[in-house]
């Protein structure tokens, strides 16, 4: 008796050290996709584009960057200045101003004012494609929001957070937006 009692008490030893060994620091990683309304949406494409240089509001040299994140199933590609798919999946699409041409990390917060520092508009839309004009399921438009940008090698890491957002009905949507993306991106020419 006394040989099985200790031989459970290997086995449950066993048992509780691979469980905890097998528990990784990556678990807490965070996840590409955005979250609106409940639902989670996954991403994993990164493009990037200066839209414009011209003088902000202030008379200040401005460049609006515009980037898009979208999911494995929707691919991004410019002609002649207009934006065209392939396929059919979630995007974020969100514009900002800075003073150069270059992503820059730093904190950004949500005003449509053509400023410097300012986040202009944040997007997000289901089963988005384009063609000849927009089509998607559901779209959500940011009425407030925060964006921090920072690097890690040539990862861009984009967190957006604080957010109030709307429906396409102007109604303000439960538990706002949240968007995680870490990844490289495209430059759109």
């Amino acid at each position: 008796m006394k040989n099985q009692i200790k031989f459970l008490s290997l086995i449950a030893c066993l048992s509780a050290a691979v469980a905890l060994s097998s528990c990784d620091d990556d678990d807490d990683e965070p996840i590409n996709q955005f979250t609106v309304d409940g639902e989670s949406y996954p991403l994993q494409n990164g493009y990037h584009y200066v839209a414009e240089e011209e003088a902000d509001e202030n008379g200040e040299e401005a460049y609006s960057h515009v980037v898009y994140l979208t999911d494995a199933d929707l691919e991004l590609e410019l002609d002649g200045g207009s934006l065209l798919t392939d396929g059919e999946g979630s995007i974020v699409a969100l514009s900002f101003v800075l003073d150069s041409d270059e992503l820059e990390e730093g904190e950004y917060d949500f005003d449509t004012d053509y400023e410097i520092g300012n986040v202009t508009y944040l997007d997000v839309a289901t089963e988005y494609s384009y063609t000849n004009a927009a089509s998607y399921d559901e779209l959500y438009r940011c009425t407030d929001a925060t964006l921090t940008i920072s690097k890690s090698g040539d990862s861009f890491i984009f967190e957006v957070t604080n957010t109030s957002v709307e429906d396409e009905d102007g109604d303000e949507v439960d538990g706002g937006l949240n968007v995680y993306f870490n990844g490289e991106l495209e430059e759109l020419d």
